[in-house]
């Protein structure tokens, strides 16, 4: 009976999460994610469905488990399988992977989920994860739970991610110095990260958040963006923390939108906060992610003045409280779009946020960064700005090398691709993006070719945006089309925006192609309600498209934008 009702739980566990279950022979039983090719969000896919078969593991009847315990195991490599899966009848999955990760489990301690080193790179900034000994001086990963706001977090390091952090060790220590110093202190540090398009600001942050985690504090980390699409949002970034705090995609309805806000720090009635208090707080922020505390009705009114001062109120008690259960990171990507509420409201979590464990990491372009740091009057006692340059000539022969592991590069090549990408890191990917697909380079088993003359010649006359539109031209109309919509509505574009600029519903196939080829990726933590959001992986590549549009063309793609978000009516 045992047998029978565990192999129940464990397909619809992992069926629900998006997974293939593929054998369950003997105590073994074999679940398979991205079957046909591995895409963005599997491996966390994956960890969801090993904690929730875990936990639901444990509330079995206690007759039935009589003593028996179970491991799970996960990693990420090639499988060998047949068959469509236990659903369809009889099926097979083995391999190298999947005897690593079996003998992971069996070593591992009994009711733990475990981590392969693989898996464990790919989403170790949304768990939090302990090493364990498990006997001979090994150690094994196990999974304890799921981070606060960890989807937001998986997409950020997700877009970023990809190719390891390239000469900038003595920035990553800046920032590594800033979080031992919040949590020496117990005060607000700010670090603001600047640079070009493509200068890897993102990048660096992404893997500085992936390696604070291992240094045994627990981080609350929470990260929000300002959009370029100018939504009609007040503290946007903000907001988009708060939601990912309360998982508010996953909220029933606003009646449980309401209940989990209810549960944030700061927020719920106790004896340091009067239930008057907390209601005025909870209604702030129901206001912010567009509800009335009463109808659920989305609001559309301008905030008062009083509001305004409500929502500062509420942010910073959040924060605050939320600092007083563990350090909190607050990273605010884009800074450079950032509107004048939003300016505010951030200075006043800086002054009223100076005594608690806050290291606040803002994120912006060099051009704008003057007038956005005056903005925000951060402490300058305890301000260590990041300015990101151009790469060395043998950084960026690095850089290529990690691109195209096993290609001969020469210096003159190298030379080349740095002038054309100003050296930027961003860039000198998407001109190497782009040579491949010239044929410059070839892939041939687990190394890359280059033909160097070709090359050469390819990349000597032309600039970036050249190689870019190159690439873009080269794609089917509607896939095309897709690219270009997303660099006219900027960062988290849901997908009903797109739809109403494309004037039609884009299909499943042109967004994989995109991701395939490494334009795209899918927003974990969308904004809206039941609606997906993309963003392209590189900015530069969405500038240089929206340069290359006609001026009309973009005007009627923002104006088909402004109407859909001018029709949204349900709440955000």
């Amino acid at each position: 009976q045992l047998r029978a009702d565990f192999a129940e739980l464990f397909v619809s566990v992992i069926e629900r999460e998006g997974g293939r279950p593929m054998a369950i022979l003997g105590d073994d039983a074999i679940g398979v994610f991205g079957l046909g090719g591995l895409r963005e969000g599997e491996t966390e896919a994956a960890v969801d469905a090993a904690l929730r078969l875990m936990s639901m593991f444990k509330t079995m009847p206690a007759n039935l488990l009589d003593g028996v315990t179970l491991r799970i195991g996960i990693d990420v490599g090639p499988v060998q399988s047949r068959g469509l899966g236990v659903t369809f009848g009889t099926a097979f999955a083995g391999g190298a992977t999947v005897e690593r990760t079996r003998a992971a489990a069996i070593a591992a301690p009994a009711g733990s989920v475990v981590l392969g080193e693989t898996a464990l790179c790919e989403v170790r900034v949304v768990y939090d994860v302990r090493r364990r000994d498990v006997g001979d001086d090994a150690s094994c990963a196990v999974v304890e739970r799921r981070r606060d706001s960890a989807r937001s977090l998986g997409a950020y390091v997700g877009q970023s991610a990809g190719v390891r952090l390239v000469a900038r060790e003595t920035e990553r220590m800046m920032l590594t110095r800033a979080s031992k110093r919040v949590l020496r202190s117990d005060c607000l540090v700010a670090v603001p990260v600047m640079g070009e398009a493509g200068s890897g600001k993102s990048r660096l942050v992404s893997e500085f958040l992936q390696q604070l985690g291992d240094e045994g504090e627990r981080w609350q980390l929470d990260i929000g963006a300002c959009s370029a699409l100018g939504l009609p949002v007040a503290y946007e970034p903000l907001v988009e923390i708060v939601r990912a705090r309360v998982r508010a995609h996953e909220a029933s309805d606003d009646d449980d939108l309401r209940a989990r806000l209810q549960r944030l720090p700061g927020l719920a009635a106790e004896a340091s906060v009067p239930a008057e208090v907390a209601q005025r707080r909870l209604r702030t922020l129901l206001r912010m992610l567009g509800l009335h505390a009463t109808d659920g009705e989305a609001s559309v009114r301008p905030a008062t003045d009083a509001e305004q001062q409500a929502a500062f109120e509420a942010f910073s008690h959040l924060i605050r409280a939320s600092c007083a259960i563990a350090p909190v990171v607050l990273v605010i990507e884009a800074m450079q779009w950032a509107k004048g509420p939003t300016l505010e409201l951030i200075a006043h979590l800086a002054r009223t946020c100076d005594d608690v464990p806050l290291l606040l990491i803002p994120i912006l372009r060099s051009d704008r960064a003057d007038a956005v740091l005056a903005a925000l009057a951060l402490p300058a006692a305890r301000t260590t700005p990041i300015d990101l340059g151009p790469l060395e000539i043998d950084e960026v022969g690095t850089l290529v090398e990690a691109l195209r592991p096993g290609a001969q590069v020469p210096e003159p090549l190298v030379e080349a691709i740095a002038a054309l990408s100003d050296g930027l890191p961003g860039q000198i990917e998407a001109v190497v993006l782009a040579l491949t697909e010239d044929g410059c380079f070839e892939h041939a088993g687990d190394h890359w070719h280059v033909d160097v003359k070709r090359a050469t010649a390819a990349a000597k006359g032309r600039s970036l945006g050249d190689l870019v539109l190159q690439r873009i031209n080269r794609m089917a109309p509607n896939e095309r089309g897709l690219i270009e919509a997303l660099a006219a509505a900027g960062p988290a574009a849901p997908r009903g925006v797109l739809a109403a600029m494309l004037g039609r519903e884009p299909s499943e196939r042109e967004f994989d192609a995109a991701k395939q080829q490494r334009l795209l990726v899918e927003v974990r933590s969308p904004q809206f309600r039941g609606q997906r959001a993309f963003t392209l992986r590189q900015a530069q590549v969405g500038d240089v498209v929206l340069g290359a549009l006609p001026v009309a063309l973009r005007a009627e793609l923002h104006r088909r934008a402004a109407r859909w978000l001018l029709d949204w009516r349900e709440p955000r």
